[in-house]
């Protein structure tokens, strides 16, 4: 009987100091999560200050003499300390992912066509507000956000319909997924982080944020990160 009651409280005990790590590791990740956005929003500043105030485009095609088809994570490379081929990105982390990956994310399970070696250097689990660049006379210049504490710039996402999956476009790749109102761009933010999804707001500041609604759901705005603005002039969505 003692014996018993022993392997009881054993098992009691493994099951709660499980549950404690499962529960450390998951704060741990929504850090190093923290940490990466906060890194790319300092990198977009840092374009935005080289480009007369501009945010990156959502593609060059061109512009800055980046070449066509390169994506806004390619063109932030230089400011985060990577090359912008893949191949050079592999070789400066010695095969580790970039801060364009959550540690939460669920990594791309294929691989990029004669890429093998290379695909985890490609994750991308980061979504740009596809508002603050397709708006040039609006959100695209960092001077004209009006209220930069509540429109965000980049946050956690996902393939839509594909739960918390991350993606990549490195080199010429143009299927980027962005984050924005569209349905879309609204079904990609990712709420990874026990329900909540991080954001980069305009002013460097990071914080989790919840759904408007339940979800899943078959209406967009239901996937609308509370109490933001995708650019000027939008009310602010439900705190």
């Amino acid at each position: 009987m003692e014996l018993m009651a022993c392997v009881v409280l054993l098992l009691i005990f493994f099951a709660l100091l499980g549950a404690s790590l499962l529960k450390a590791r998951r704060v741990g990740q929504s850090i190093r999560c923290v940490e990466n956005l906060k890194a790319v929003g300092v990198a977009m500043r840092l374009y935005s200050n080289d480009h007369t105030g501009r945010f990156p485009p959502l593609e060059t095609s061109g512009v800055d003499g980046k070449g066509a088809g390169k994506q806004w994570d390619v063109v932030l490379m230089d400011y985060l300390g990577f090359p912008k081929t893949s191949s050079g990105a592999f070789a400066t982390t010695g095969g580790a992912t970039t801060v364009y990956l959550c540690p939460s994310a669920t990594p791309w399970p294929g691989t990029y066509p004669g890429q093998r070696s290379i695909a985890q250097v490609r994750q991308l689990s980061y979504g740009y507000n596809r508002r603050i660049a397709d708006n040039s006379s609006n959100t695209g210049y960092a001077q004209m956000i009006q209220t930069p504490s509540s429109i965000p710039l980049v946050g956690d996402m996902e393939v839509p319909g594909y739960s918390n999956l991350s993606y990549f476009t490195f080199g010429g790749n143009t299927n980027a997924i962005w984050i924005g109102p569209t349905a879309a761009n609204s079904k990609a933010v990712s709420y990874r982080h026990a329900g909540a999804a991080n954001l980069c707001f305009a002013d460097g500041r990071v914080s989790p944020r919840k759904p408007v609604g339940s979800l899943p759901s078959v209406t967009p705005s239901d996937y609308y990160p509370r109490g933001i603005r995708w650019l000027n002039g939008d009310a602010l969505t439900v705190e």
